[in-house]
């Protein structure tokens, strides 16, 4: 019996690669509509409320194989806490796991499936087009039309400071699970050659190229330069897991 969980950052492919471990490594395929499942994706905020129906659905059907999405700081908000922020200004997060190791443990998750990007510079400027439009998922082989859309400074440096986050418990939580779980690793630009993008049960499309978005966002060279200019670009990254050092 196997049971997966996608661990993932926004716009990391999490979606297509949740949708092909559903299909393919479930046996029978999974369908979270059909045990009344609102979504795949469990968040912080709804972690008790995941807990409990997910629960019930062992319950019910002991032995059954499933495939959630577990967004990467659930778990994390109420017990995070800075490290060396008096001698260190860009801040250094501690992460305590025993909220995730008791959901995993408890509900017998087996496999973890990380989703990442190596270009940073192509998913933040997804996640702003993504946050502007509302456009996150779109289904059916669908593509959406966008107009031109220009990015404040205070929008730009706020997404890079979510991101800065987002990766210090993304990194941690691939160190912190490698040993406890079957870890498997999904890159963005990689994911043509590990999955079949053609055939999404879904009907997901890429949407975006990153000329588009050159194309949508109409200060893309600010939004560049500003990530330049920060830490995570800085850092040094392993192109195997996603882990950065910021150590």
């Amino acid at each position: 019996m196997r049971r997966h969980m996608i661990m993932f950052n926004a716009r990391s492919g999490s979606t297509v690669v949740g949708n092909h471990v559903a299909a393919n490594l479930c046996t029978p395929a999974f369908d979270f509509n059909a045990h009344g499942l609102p979504s795949t994706e469990i968040h912080d905020c709804e972690y008790d409320w995941y807990f409990d129906m997910i629960s019930e659905i062992n319950n019910k059907y002991p032995g059954i194989e499933w495939c959630m999405k577990w967004n990467i700081m659930c778990g994390h908000i109420d017990s995070m806490t800075k490290l060396n922020e008096k001698v260190n200004p860009e801040v250094i997060w501690y992460f305590n796991f025993d909220k995730v190791h008791h959901f995993f443990k408890s509900l017998g998750v087996t496999d973890l499936h990380f989703t990442f990007r190596h270009d940073i510079i192509d998913t933040i400027c997804s996640f702003l087009i993504a946050e502007e439009t509302g456009n996150w998922v779109i289904g059916k082989r669908k593509k959406a039309k966008y107009d031109k859309i220009t990015f404040t400074p205070e929008q730009i440096s706020a997404c890079i400071d979510s991101y800065d986050l987002a990766y210090q418990v993304y990194s941690r939580s691939v160190i912190e699970m490698m040993d406890k779980y079957d870890c498997h690793f999904y890159p963005y630009e990689d994911l043509e050659n590990i999955i079949d993008l053609d055939n999404d049960p879904h009907g997901l499309i890429k949407q975006l190229s990153k000329e588009d978005k050159k194309h949508i966002i109409t200060n893309y060279e600010e939004v560049e330069r500003s990530i330049k200019e920060s830490r995570i670009w800085k850092c040094q990254y392993d192109k195997q897991t996603g882990v950065y050092s910021f150590d």
